[in-house]
């Protein structure tokens, strides 16, 4: 049984803050060139006011690199996705795990 029904999607602001904190070495206009729409669409997407297309995210994804995936779905649950189709084994799930919670420990113990 597939497990991506049960995954957390981002919501429009997390998925803008994932792509914020990923393009943050590239400048607006870059970004707006990429996706050919107007720099001004770029800071209100960025801003969590006008959500990214499936299109966009896909350049972005491509752009930078990584897996749509990773940018519409939380960590873990990409990683769940992934374990299930195969596409990483036990023992680097297990890493990705560990960062994960190393993350979050870091950031509870920076957030408290």
């Amino acid at each position: 049984m597939s497990t991506r029904g049960r995954e957390r999607a981002r919501t429009d602001a997390e998925l803008a803050e994932a792509i914020r904190d990923l393009t943050a070495d590239y400048s607006q206009r870059e970004l707006a060139d990429l996706l050919g729409i107007d720099p001004s669409a770029v800071s209100r997407a960025l801003a969590g006011k006008r959500a990214f297309n499936l299109r966009e995210v896909a350049l972005i994804a491509d752009w930078l690199g990584v897996d749509a995936d990773d940018l519409l779905f939380s960590r873990e649950g990409a990683l769940a996705w992934r374990c299930e189709a195969g596409e990483v084994d036990q023992e680097q799930a297990a890493r990705l795990c560990r960062e994960v919670l190393k993350d979050y420990l870091a950031f509870r113990t920076v957030s408290t």
